[in-house]
């Protein structure tokens, strides 16, 4: 079985609003704010995945799942609910572009082992002020990663029995779970109307 995700510049929504930055500092770690640097990331990203759960229940209930700042921050933070990935990387972006990440926002395939699914995943990649290239998916839930996984071909993460790789799969790169589960790079969010809507 074999999940892909292709990435593809999905734009850039506004930056992200002030209070963002209580809830950078309640995930990650009280103190000044820190370096855009690959540390804070990896500690950044560890945090929310340790703290908001995925959740689709709005999707699955028919509800819809509006994508603006204000809601995701309400939802996710002020209210402490979990959300898909569309929600949690778009509200993750803005919290990196805070703390002065370059991010761009991608949206991916889950192959599970076909190749021509739609890209309806949201993903991201994220430049650090050492000038690393890093995946960075706080949405995926299940198999997902805990921190973000370094751009080189080859490049791996192990956390006790979990095992991440991403490579090049032709033009596309490609991340796989301990399963054998890829995902490969996304696009835009002109289907999230339909994502949030279709049975």
């Amino acid at each position: 079985m074999a999940t892909t995700l292709i990435l593809a510049d999905a734009g850039r929504p506004a930056t992200a609003p002030r209070h963002l930055r209580a809830r950078i500092a309640r995930r990650a770690a009280a103190g000044p704010r820190r370096a855009p640097s690959a540390e804070t990331l990896r500690a950044v990203h560890r945090a929310h995945v340790t703290a908001i759960p995925f959740e689709n229940l709005d999707v699955v209930l028919g509800r819809g799942a509006p994508i603006d700042l204000e809601s995701l921050q309400d939802k996710l933070v002020g209210r402490r609910r979990g959300g898909y990935c569309h929600e949690h990387n778009l509200l993750f972006a803005a919290a990196l572009e805070r703390l002065g990440f370059r991010v761009t926002r991608h949206l991916a395939r889950i192959r599970l082992g076909r190749l021509h699914l739609p890209r309806t995943h949201a993903t991201l990649t994220v430049e650090t002020e050492e000038g690393g290239r890093w995946l960075a998916d706080v949405g995926f839930g299940g198999e997902g990663l805990v921190e973000p996984l370094p751009f080189p071909d080859g490049a791996a993460a192990r956390l006790g029995g979990w095992e991440w790789r991403l490579g090049r799969d032709g033009d596309f790169w490609v991340l796989r779970d301990h399963l054998g589960i890829e995902l490969p790079e996304r696009d835009a969010a002109a289907l999230l109307p339909r994502l949030t809507t279709a049975p």
